[in-house]
């Protein structure tokens, strides 16, 4: 049997998150599924268990518009504290720590950009 893996559900809308908590939860992958309803939330979860690597999230599954910090501004906290966390999640280019995954209702031409600089960051 697999290692079940952890997961990190970050959006402001509470039936959204609640709707991919279910869908996560009967995956049967997931032995964990940390729900967030802000970025901030999901930062201070981070760094709080940043030495305890079986609670850190092996995916995060992101919303983009959310307020006060939204997922943009989450991605670049992210990357900024991604040195302290003790993890090697996985291979999600630029952070190196987690398979990242955007949702979002958003499409605008200048998102499209934004992730493509994102993942082909250096960063």
């Amino acid at each position: 049997m697999s290692k079940k893996l952890n997961v990190m559900l970050i959006d402001d809308d509470i039936l959204a998150l609640s709707l991919n908590k279910i869908v996560a939860a009967k995956s049967g992958i997931f032995e964990s599924i940390i729900a967030m309803k802000t970025a901030e939330d999901a930062i201070d979860y981070l760094c709080k268990y940043q030495l305890e690597n079986q609670l850190l999230p092996d995916y995060i599954i992101l919303d983009l518009n959310m307020p006060i910090m939204n997922g943009w501004d989450f991605i670049d906290e992210f990357i900024f504290i991604y040195n302290k966390i003790n993890k090697n999640i996985r291979n999600y280019k630029p952070v190196g720590l987690t398979n990242l995954f955007i949702i979002s209702s958003n499409i605008l031409p200048l998102s499209f950009l934004l992730l493509y600089l994102y993942t082909n960051s250096d960063t």
